[in-house]
């Protein structure tokens, strides 16, 4: 009985540790995994079957262009890590600056295409009932372009330890895309819903980078 008390004790221990050390960065990987669904769950309270079912149809597509956003971010963030890179304002802004020249001139071409061919290809996949959705799947088609085009940012800032930033801003993201996605719900407005995604994304990206410009590298630099 007297293990089990002290291994309890332990484990407690250790769970009180990880999340004084870890707990913003716990708060803002929660806040992400409710981030990409608020929308669904704000129209099952406002919109018809109908509505639900488009929207729900281009959040998949949308999720198919972002399959490849994860293992990216994970190798961003072993890359980042690494001694020529880790703490390195000089380094840390060359590496963004390059990864963003690259985005911009290998997906601004494959968004424009994406936006023409969908009112064509969207319809011709899933059906003629579904070409409402293709207005909403051109807006998240921005907001997956914009979630790529800043893939480095919050890496960067996990590597200075800046959890509290990550998780206001994702607070800060979270409310913008609850309160636009409500007000445009309420209107019966699904494309207005996706608006409020991709405004909320640039919020969720812009901070970071804004924190990393005007505060860690500029502090950096006076040092």
């Amino acid at each position: 009985m007297r293990e089990f008390v002290a291994g309890a004790r332990l484990r407690s221990s250790v769970v009180k540790s990880l999340l004084a050390e870890n707990g913003y960065l716990v708060v803002y990987y929660a806040i992400v995994g409710v981030y990409g669904q608020v929308d669904l769950l704000i129209l099952k309270h406002f919109a018809d079957a109908g509505k639900l079912a488009i929207y729900g149809a281009a959040l998949r597509y949308q999720s198919l262009i972002l399959v490849l956003l994860p293992p990216l971010v994970n190798a961003i963030r072993v890359y980042t890590a690494s001694p020529t890179i880790a703490g390195s304002s000089e380094a840390e802004r060359r590496y963004f600056s390059e990864w963003r020249r690259k985005v911009l001139k290998a997906g601004i071409p494959v968004l424009l295409l994406g936006e023409v061919l969908t009112p064509w290809l969207l319809p011709l996949v899933s059906g003629a009932s579904y070409a409402p959705a293709v207005p909403v799947f051109q807006c998240l088609l921005l907001s997956a372009f914009v979630l790529y085009l800043f893939a480095p940012a919050n890496s960067l800032i996990i590597g200075r330890s800046g959890y509290p930033v990550l998780a206001i801003t994702g607070a800060i993201g979270l409310g913008c895309r609850s309160a636009g996605g409500w007000l445009a719900a309420s209107r019966g407005s699904v494309v207005g819903i996706a608006i409020s995604a991709v405004v909320a994304t640039l919020v969720l990206n812009l901070i970071p980078v804004g924190y990393l410009k005007t505060v860690l590298w500029r502090a950096d630099a006076r040092s």
